[in-house]
């Protein structure tokens, strides 16, 4: 029964809850778009073509080298 509580509590710290929480917002012409919300910092990120991107930042072009 011991051997269970710490399993048990251990899957409780490292495991759930995930880190970010997952979400959607719907941008009018795009879409719906993927949203990750930091639990601890409660900083929001939208999933763009480069990646992850701030909400509010505007993701930096790719630059094209001829």
């Amino acid at each position: 029964m011991v051997v269970v509580l710490i399993i048990l509590g251990l899957f409780g710290v490292f495991v759930w809850p995930t880190r970010y929480r997952y979400d959607h917002m719907s941008i009018p012409l795009v879409g719906s778009v993927p949203v990750r919300i930091d639990r601890i910092t409660g900083e929001a990120e939208s999933l763009g073509v480069g990646g992850w991107h701030k909400l509010g930042e505007v993701p930096a072009k790719p630059s094209s080298s001829p």
